[in-house]
């Protein structure tokens, strides 16, 4: 992380990173604009990856268009000639993002994840040889409340 921390300096566009989870973000009016941004900037980030003997994994690269209404979702072309197609939904430290940004589907994701682990949890329980009360309810704030929970403040 202190090696790849100051690589990436742009002013066109914004950059977040997390361990070797790296986000490119083009704001613009048109979505030919910001797909021409981010190829420039990819191209830029690559060639310093080689420079700096850092290996990007180019087939984890996903492409979202954050809209109001849809319109054109136009592909981004890596300077390799892999052409990343835009996606509805994806999935960056474990948050669902959707075009729309309305959190629908990781709220419907989290809470299916969820109810699959209270259903382990509820194999755990018996009356009268299970887990004591106290021990159900750590594990229910464990297993349960914290994967529901993941995300929520977005």
């Amino acid at each position: 992380m202190i090696y790849i921390r100051d690589i990436f300096i742009s002013n066109s566009i914004k950059f977040f990173s997390y361990i070797d989870d790296i986000s490119l973000t083009a704001s613009s009016k048109s979505f030919k604009k910001n797909i021409q941004i981010l190829e420039r900037e990819a191209g830029e980030l690559i060639a310093l990856g080689n420079k700096n003997y850092i290996e990007f994994d180019i087939i984890k690269t996903e492409l979202i268009h954050f809209h109001i209404s849809p319109k054109l979702n136009l592909p981004l072309t890596l300077p390799n000639g892999v052409v990343v197609q835009p996606k509805r939904l994806i999935k960056w430290l474990g948050i669902h993002f959707d075009s729309n940004l309305k959190f629908k589907e990781h709220i419907a994701i989290r809470t299916s994840l969820a109810k699959q682990a209270f259903y382990r949890l509820n194999r755990l329980v018996n009356i009268t040889r299970g887990l004591s009360p106290f021990a159900v309810r750590q594990l229910y704030l464990a297993c349960v409340t914290s994967v529901s929970d993941f995300g929520s403040v977005l």
